[in-house]
């Protein structure tokens, strides 16, 4: 965020990540009311999530993978502003430009949008407007976002299929198979793996000669 900040000189920034079809605030930053949540930031957020549907830029931003500028929300009358508005009123601060940049993933879906407000001259520190130079570094920081968020995701997954597993199986099975052996196999593919994780345990009674016929299939 800091970054994508740095780049336009933008005094404030909003990431957004996506989940079910909600956008929720991750990392919120506005440099002149020093405000930090989100990140590593050491302040929780508690904002409301925002619905893909809402008319919002961002909403919009995330369901259609859009670049949008609004360069001064107070006369824009595609998204509604009401609630950023109704913000600077309680706040005593004046949000003019607005940047909404997707964060699209490996496979080009939105995971999250990027956004940024109030880009300034560096020069004379006035109002400005994002320029295209700038778009295009802040979209390739919002690709490389992208991908964190598509990591974490895949890590958290794995973690619970993992967990899911060890609830599922007893304990002397995972022993007798080995840790080296659990390391090796690719839970984010569960149907091919179960295989290979229950033959070793049921093949002896399957091919044992002694063993008498079932009238009923193995349930696991």
């Amino acid at each position: 965020m800091a970054e994508a900040r740095n780049v336009c000189h933008a005094d404030g920034g909003t990431l957004y990540v996506l989940k079910d079809k909600q956008l929720y605030f991750k990392i919120v930053q506005n440099q002149s009311m020093n405000i930090f949540m989100g990140g590593d930031s050491g302040h929780s957020n508690t904002l409301p999530a925002i619905s893909i549907d809402e008319n919002k830029i961002s909403a919009h931003c995330a369901k259609h993978k859009e670049v949008i500028q609004a360069e001064d929300i107070y006369h824009d009358q595609q998204f509604d502003f009401s609630s950023t508005i109704q913000y600077d009123a309680e706040m005593g601060y004046k949000t003019h430009g607005m940047l909404a940049i997707p964060m699209l993933d490996r496979r080009n879906q939105a995971v999250g949008v990027l956004q940024l407000i109030n880009p300034t001259d560096p020069k004379t520190g006035e109002a400005a407007r994002f320029e295209k130079n700038q778009i295009e570094i802040i979209y390739s920081l919002a690709s490389q976002a992208a991908v964190a968020v598509e990591n974490i995701h895949s890590q958290e997954q794995i973690a619970r299929k993992n967990a899911a597993f060890k609830r599922f199986v007893p304990t002397e099975f995972i022993s007798h198979l080995g840790k080296k052996k659990l390391r090796k196999l690719n839970w984010a593919r569960p149907p091919r793996n179960l295989c290979q994780f229950y033959f070793p345990i049921f093949a002896p009674l399957l091919l044992c000669p002694s063993s008498s016929p079932r009238k009923k299939p193995l349930t696991f």
